[in-house]
């Protein structure tokens, strides 16, 4: 299935928009990654920001930025959030408390730990009514997350938002060592357009590629939502004809690109 690309945000060590984030991938970047930012969305109003872990505020940036590329209106378009690994500290905050004698739970990290949480933020700050999906695939949750914006594209003759995101945690349920954080986000449709993917499955054990840039390997080595950049950098004009990214055993999610996007 074709898919235009009408919009990409991103957010991570080095870069805080699309634009960066290319420059980088295209410059093949060697050497150490400075710490990822703190991203404050605008759309989220100042007492709600006040209250929202990283990981929200994160998946709330990359949003707003690929909806403003694609220049559409957030209250009208369907979503896909989608985290590996969610929000470790606050999984590892209400573990070690339950575990304690007084097992009294923070209204607000109760209220932040369900997966669903960025999703929430995101329908409330938007005013948003239309369908909003939430996926953890674990280090396929990229393939399973672009394989469901696909399925809901070929269902609708709208946009589709897709979000992917994860932050550092502590240990020990930090299973992939996940020590920076990284978002994206693409505005999908069905059809064709200046940036496209062509998307497909294959029956055969998957690969993930490596990247040009050295820099963000071990980003995306670790960060389940970072193997996004394989992707990134096909839209970049990177990445082999055809990528089959994981998605199970002995089954992979093709993914050509189309004409590579120039830098403005």
């Amino acid at each position: 299935m074709k898919l235009a690309v009408e919009g990409v945000g991103a957010w991570g060590p080095g870069f805080d928009t699309w634009p960066q984030l290319r420059e980088r991938l295209q410059q093949g970047a060697s050497g150490e990654l400075p710490p990822a930012g703190s991203p404050k969305p605008a759309l989220i109003p100042a007492r709600e920001l006040r209250r929202a872990p990283l990981l929200v505020r994160l998946a709330i940036e990359v949003a707003a930025q690929a909806c403003e590329d694609a220049d559409i209106d957030p209250a009208q378009t369907l979503s896909i959030f989608a985290s590996g690994m969610a929000d470790m500290s606050i999984t590892d905050y209400m573990c070690r408390t339950l575990a304690a004698g007084h097992r009294q739970l923070s209204p607000t990290k109760f209220h932040n730990s369900v997966h669903n949480a960025a999703s929430g933020y995101w329908s409330i700050s938007t005013g948003c009514h239309a369908a909003a999906n939430s996926v953890a695939g674990f280090r396929e949750t990229v393939p399973a997350a672009l394989l469901e914006a696909a399925a809901l594209c070929a269902e609708n003759s709208q946009p589709v938002l897709l979000v992917a995101f994860d932050v550092p945690g502590p240990q020990p349920v930090n299973l992939t060592h996940v020590d920076q954080a990284f978002g994206a986000a693409l505005v999908l449709r069905a059809g064709d357009a200046k940036r496209n993917i062509t998307l497909d499955i294959a029956q055969q054990a998957g690969q993930w590629p490596t990247l040009r840039s050295t820099a963000l390997q071990p980003l995306y080595e670790t960060n389940p939502s970072a193997r996004l950049l394989a992707v990134l950098e096909a839209l970049a004009g990177l990445a082999p004809a055809n990528l089959a990214l994981p998605l199970g055993s002995g089954v992979a999610l093709s993914v050509q690109p189309g004409a590579a996007e120039q830098a403005a």
